[in-house]
């Protein structure tokens, strides 16, 4: 009976093992699609969103008033086009207007 016992809780502390594993490699895949997620992009021009480093902002970027919309977030899974550019449909663009418009200060 005993070593029944020791066989059940080997059996249970596998499984325990086998689900912190899984556990912890689905939190690592929802990291990554989070960081996706949330990466800035600014707005360049109708589809051509490009990412931005928001610490960059009043360096080499900044947000002028008038326009549309100035800054926004990558959706999960977005795919960038050949140039690196994101088109409108990768974007979350906010619902209302930001009265902003992306200024890409290394061209000026």
């Amino acid at each position: 009976m005993n070593t029944k016992l020791k066989n059940f809780t080997k059996v249970l502390l596998g499984v325990a093992v086998l689900g912190a594993g899984a556990g912890a490699s689905i939190a690592t895949a929802n990291m990554k699609s989070n960081t996706k997620q949330t990466t800035m992009v600014g707005k360049y021009g109708t589809n051509d969103w490009r990412i931005v480093n928001p610490s960059d902002e009043g360096t080499t970027w900044e947000c002028r008033p008038t326009g549309d919309v100035c800054t926004s977030n990558l959706k999960p899974n977005a795919t960038p086009n050949p140039d690196g550019s994101y088109n409108d449909s990768e974007v979350n663009i906010p619902s209302e207007s930001q009265n902003q418009h992306f200024a890409d200060l290394t061209n000026q």
